[in-house]
């Protein structure tokens, strides 16, 4: 896929964040008609995908690609909806990046990504992951402050602000 053939085919609509058809593929296809289906990941995130010549594309890379020359490995949704595919809320990102814009994982229980309840101490504990290494920030006998250590740290590492946010897949 290049950048020439997909704006031949499709149209970019920024109020939408969505690609239309500019010709007519099929039947079930016409020309002005919005491209793509929604699609649940594996992780349980919607998505959607547009097949062009019987390959499937998400379509946030080809939005990528449609103001770009080139796919990056990975494209972060700024807002974590993977439906929200307006070119705005779109970034670059390797995996390293990407991860530092998680939501808050169903199983947590403290509420709090990155803090933990240490049985074994009673203590609250603060921990971050920073170039692959899981570090631990201390521990806590006040929760607030546990998550003061953990905020700060995320601020250090250069966390997106939404990062372990309660948001909706």
């Amino acid at each position: 896929m290049n950048q020439e053939y997909l704006k031949s085919i499709l149209k970019y609509n920024p109020n939408a964040g969505s690609l239309f058809w500019i010709i007519k593929k099929s039947n079930s296809i016409k020309s002005g008609s919005q491209a793509g289906k929604i699609q649940i990941g594996e992780s349980g995130k919607s998505y959607k995908r547009i097949k062009i010549d019987s390959k499937g594309y998400l379509e946030h890379r080809l939005i990528w690609l449609y103001f770009n020359e080139s796919i990056p490995s990975q494209i972060d949704h700024i807002d974590g909806n993977g439906l929200n595919n307006k070119y705005e809320n779109l970034r670059a990102a390797d995996p390293s990046i990407n991860s530092r814009n998680r939501r808050l994982p169903k199983t947590n229980k403290s509420g709090v990504i990155g803090i933990s309840w240490d049985i074994k101490s009673s203590k609250w504990v603060a921990y971050i992951n920073h170039r692959n290494k899981k570090l631990t920030l201390g521990r806590f006998a006040d929760k607030f402050e546990a998550i003061c250590s953990r905020k700060s740290a995320e601020i250090r590492h250069g966390y997106h602000y939404n990062h372990g946010s309660q948001r909706p897949l």
